[in-house]
């Protein structure tokens, strides 16, 4: 006599005790295996198994079941759309977490960007290699090491009124030699 047949169906439809005992007891077992083999967490096991269970169960009152000797494949594929919507919930939970937060800009130079800046880059400097030291040291304290201002000032013991004059008069050689 097969196990899962016309009466088992009936006695769980009935909710014969020992029939719920056998049929709770057979399937949370194998889910179970499936679950642990698949990596759930504790929490997610049980949810997604009394999940199946109770559809599987529901089946059964609806008199679904076409094929009693199948009730271990129906499980397990009851089992299986369980799981894949817990995973498309979890996917929704994940998209409606990541619009909470809005995407951040990429703040990184783009490939156009870095030919630019290296064509500006050896520009700038093919001007500074034709200045004079003192001219070239000032407008890279200036501007490319951004030293602070009274620093400067300090270094070559003139006052802030006299420092612009020095860079102005500096920038005019620089642009002698720049692109026209």
């Amino acid at each position: 006599m097969e196990l899962f047949d016309l009466g088992y169906l009936t006695r769980l439809k009935q909710r014969d005790p020992e029939t719920l005992a056998h049929f709770a007891h057979h399937f949370n077992r194998a889910l179970k295996f499936k679950l642990r083999a698949a990596r759930f967490n504790d929490t997610d096991m049980d949810d997604i198994r009394q999940e199946t269970l109770l559809r599987v169960l529901t089946a059964v009152d609806q008199d679904s079941i076409e094929k009693p000797e199948s009730l271990p494949g129906y499980v397990y594929g009851v089992c299986e759309f369980v799981i894949k919507e817990h995973w498309r919930g979890v996917k929704r939970r994940l998209d409606e977490d990541c619009e909470e937060f809005p995407e951040l800009p990429d703040h990184r130079e783009s490939a156009e960007d870095a030919v630019k800046h290296a064509e500006m880059k050896k520009a700038v400097q093919a001007v500074m290699d034709k200045l004079n030291e003192k001219d070239r040291k000032l407008l890279t304290a200036v501007f490319l090491d951004e030293k602070p201002k009274d620093e400067i000032c300090r270094e070559l013991g003139v006052n802030r009124e006299y420092l612009r004059v020095l860079v102005h008069r500096a920038l005019l050689n620089a642009r002698k030699w720049g692109p026209h």
